[in-house]
């Protein structure tokens, strides 16, 4: 199951509308490409895959924003603007038909969209994947602190409510993908076992 299938069964996104854009942007490129071996077909996967998953990221951004004294209380619909922003500057970093990488070839900003959200993993001393692959929660949990600790009200709003985790759901999924995704229901189970009570409302897969 892919990344942003997972997301949507535990009822953290709804990718309905956006999930149009990203079929669109693959059928018009097989029909520029001609016929594809499996391998191209595996690659047009991950790209739909981190296209969706960049999308959710930011939705969860945006959201947080509109409604910063609330909870998430169900499933976030990602809009198909949000699908295309993540198409042309997050997800598709090697321009259209993504490969797959050595976890040592990847960096933060192949994980997290938003450079703010990066520079805080760096300034916890998460400057590498590898770091995080091994121990995403730890390092999330002091992103989350640095959020709390902010003079601004909008930004401890943020994290207070829930909807940076929510995004961090969606951090920790990206980064399973891309290392290791054959235990990415494991994986999402433990992010949401440690930060399930901000979002209550999210089915367990456990």
């Amino acid at each position: 199951m892919a990344g942003w299938e997972l997301l949507a069964d535990i009822g953290a996104f709804r990718f309905e509308a956006a999930q149009g854009v990203i079929d669109d942007e693959i059928d018009r490129a097989r029909e520029y490409l001609g016929d594809l071996d499996d391998d191209a077909r595996d690659e047009f996967a991950l790209t739909t895959d981190l296209t969706l998953l960049g999308a959710a990221a930011l939705q969860a951004a945006v959201s947080g924003q509109q409604s910063p004294s609330e909870r998430p209380v169900g499933p976030v619909a990602v809009l198909p603007s949000l699908c295309r922003l993540s198409f042309l500057k997050f997800a598709c970093s090697l321009t259209m038909v993504h490969s797959h990488r050595n976890v040592e070839q990847l960096t933060i900003n192949d994980i997290v969209p938003l450079s703010g959200d990066v520079a805080k993993f760096a300034a916890v001393d998460a400057g590498a994947v590898s770091q995080l692959a091994d121990e995403f929660e730890p390092y999330f949990a002091k992103v989350v602190d640095l959020y709390l600790g902010s003079p601004s009200p909008l930004t401890r709003a943020y994290a207070d409510n829930g909807w940076l985790h929510l995004e961090g759901l969606v951090w920790r999924v990206t980064l399973q993908r891309l290392s290791d995704p054959a235990d990415l229901p494991r994986a999402l189970d433990r992010y949401v076992a440690q930060f399930g009570d901000q979002f209550a409302h999210l089915r367990r897969l456990a």
